[in-house]
């Protein structure tokens, strides 16, 4: 019996499985199934793998930096770049009824990678154009640490440098294709020591008040929207490398209200002030026009105005600052003339009693400057400082937002590596109408620039260059030449000097009873005339004096010059250069006349011995002194 029904159920189990809901998949359709989900799966992950890398970088990758984020990055990675190179063109052209521009080229290598050592090399090339006339410069310059050098590849062709270098005997030519070390060191042999511890004291100014910028501005800029993505424009590769392409448009209000925070109040104060002395100045030169004016016309003011020719000038400048010419009234005998200062309700006035006032009282008013009286108002008023810097910085907003809206959108592309964030290219472009600013003027500005980034981490080499030389080497003949006739040009000063002591004492002499002005040491006052001093930067650090206490009858000075040499004065009337300083009266006298070597550098003019008053070397002290400055 238990066979019977084991044996049923070996037989129900095969029908139950016959008559299953899900039918039998052959084998060979499980494996091309397993195959096409592998497939689906590895597609996917590729896929994935690609767009997260950027090497598929479609519009719609889920993984593609937002631009905004792009931009973001980019400015952050650029703070840990110590390499790059960068090469780049710009350009600017005016066009109205003359033509005007200039363009460029530049390149740039940078190299930070040592904190106490930055090093940069720099490639410029200009071209400026005026009216068909072409003015080119170029060279380059290299800065390792704190010394400079700087290479003039092309010398303007400009015949009036020329002319006037070559009158100090100074050859152009020799900067051409020469590298100039400019440091502490060449400084202070073309210029002194003195000089050049004053560049440095102004350089460390200039550097902390630089740094303070710096500082103002990233702490300006900090939570700023200074722009807006415009639009994301296709990608493209520049030299290989895929970057995202962005036009982007500066933010305008965030710039006015960051650009009068940085320029600060005193500016804003100083900038109102030289307006409303310019607009003084002006006033106040209508008198000397109207003095003029009285004399030409009868001696009568009547008829004075703007309209005089002398006057039109300073009016038409008066209304280039106020946006209205001064009003001026004129009698026969009487004229005032007044006008509103750029700072509001301050009015500046003159007359023809010779007052030249500034107020705030209305110089139109009944009884002052009306036509009928011809006076300024009695009461000055000074416009304080906190007025000024108030007023200022209205107006420079004011005018500010007048030049945003004039301007129109400031606009540039950038293009910005996907992989690494780093800028690759930047271009900017912008035309503006010349009649938006001047209602007189018809034409255009242009403004382009267009720079290219690369080599960022890469080594840069940035060397010394070779013969690098410092001015003081370069034009070591000239700058001697100079010294000989600046020491000749002392020692012409300290003759005078003893000629000058000279003439006082024999004038001293004869309204004193025949009796010398007597003195233990050098005078310094005779008869409440100075006695000048020794200049300087001679052998001797002042005059020298033989005391004639105990004698009326004699005196004695003398002066020590470069030229080795001492010149002397005394009673006997002579004057003359001895190899030796005098220790006695006696040794300051010459019965002879004196030698055309001991002459005056003026008597020896006629003879051909100009030294000093030759144009060479009028001029060659005028450039020495410019280098000083």
């Amino acid at each position: 019996m238990e066979e019977d029904e084991t044996k049923w159920l070996r037989d129900e189990e095969p029908q139950k499985q016959q008559s299953s809901y899900f039918p039998e998949i052959p084998k060979r359709k499980n494996f091309w199934l397993k195959v096409v989900l592998s497939l689906v799966l590895l597609l996917g992950i590729s896929l994935g793998l690609l767009l997260y890398t950027k090497i598929f970088d479609p519009s719609w990758n889920p993984f593609r930096l937002k631009p905004q984020e792009a931009m973001l990055k980019m400015i952050e990675k650029m703070k840990e770049i110590k390499t790059f190179h960068l090469k780049g063109d710009f350009g600017l052209s005016v066009k109205n009824k003359s033509e005007f521009g200039f363009i460029g080229n530049v390149w740039l290598d940078t190299d930070n990678t040592e904190e106490n050592n930055l090093k940069s090399a720099l490639g410029l090339d200009l071209s400026f154009n005026m009216e068909g006339i072409e003015i080119s410069l170029a060279g380059e310059s290299k800065t390792i640490g704190e010394t400079s050098y700087l290479k003039i590849t092309t010398i303007p062709a400009f015949p009036l440098y020329e002319q006037m270098f070559s009158m100090v005997g100074i050859d152009l030519s020799k900067l051409k294709d020469q590298w100039i070390k400019l440091d502490k060191d060449s400084f202070e042999n073309l210029i002194g020591e003195e000089f050049t511890l004053d560049m440095e004291e102004e350089l460390k100014k200039a550097e902390k008040e630089r740094k303070e910028v710096v500082a103002k501005i990233k702490q300006l800029l900090v939570n700023k929207d200074l722009y807006f993505i415009k639009e994301e424009l296709r990608s493209e590769k520049i030299n290989g490398i895929p970057v995202y392409h962005y036009a982007v448009i500066l933010n305008p209000d965030e710039l006015k209200k960051i650009i009068p925070e940085l320029m600060g109040s005193d500016y804003f104060e100083a900038r109102l002030n030289a307006k409303n002395s310019m607009v003084q100045l002006n006033l106040d030169s209508l008198r000397l026009e109207a003095e003029m004016f009285y004399d030409d016309s009868d001696y009568s003011y009547k008829g004075f105005s703007c309209d005089y020719s002398l006057a039109q000038y300073f009016c038409k400048s008066i209304a280039d600052e106020i946006g209205k010419e001064p009003v001026i009234f004129s009698d026969v005998e009487k004229y005032c003339a007044f006008t509103p200062l750029p700072v509001e309700n301050y009015y500046h006035c003159v007359d023809s009693s010779g007052i030249s006032i500034t107020t705030n009282v209305f110089p139109g008013k009944t009884g002052y400057c009306d036509g009928k009286t011809f006076v300024c108002p009695a009461k000055s008023t000074s416009i304080t400082s906190e007025e000024l810097k108030k007023i200022g910085e209205a107006e420079f907003r004011k005018e500010l937002n007048g030049f945003f809206m004039k301007v129109g959108e400031l606009s540039f592309q950038i293009w910005i590596g996907k992989k690494d964030n780093l800028p690759y290219k930047f271009t900017f472009e912008k035309s503006v109408d010349i009649n938006k600013f001047n209602s007189k003027e018809n034409g255009e500005i242009t403004v382009k620039i267009n720079a290219e980034f690369s080599e960022y981490g890469k080594p840069i080499k940035i060397e010394i260059p070779e013969n690098a030389m410092g001015l003081d080497e370069i034009f070591k003949e000239e700058i001697d030449k100079m010294e000989k006739q600046e020491s000749f040009y002392r020692d012409y000063q300290r003759k005078s000097d003893m000629n000058r002591l000279q003439s006082i004492m024999e004038n001293h002499f004869v309204s004193n009873h025949s009796k010398y002005f007597q003195s233990k040491s050098m005078p310094t006052e005779i008869e409440e005339i100075t006695i000048y001093k020794e200049i300087g930067q001679g052998p001797c650090s002042s005059y020298k004096w033989i005391s004639n206490l105990e004698n009326s009858q004699k005196y004695c000075a003398w002066a020590c010059l470069e030229s080795g040499k001492f010149y002397i004065v005394s009673q006997s009337g002579t004057r003359f250069e001895a190899n030796y300083q005098p220790a006695a009266f006696n040794q300051c006298e010459k019965s002879s006349s004196p030698a055309a070597s001991e002459l005056m550098p003026s008597e020896s003019i006629s003879e051909g011995k100009g030294g000093f008053f030759s144009q060479e070397a009028s001029i060659g002290k005028i450039i020495q002194r410019l280098f000083k400055k």
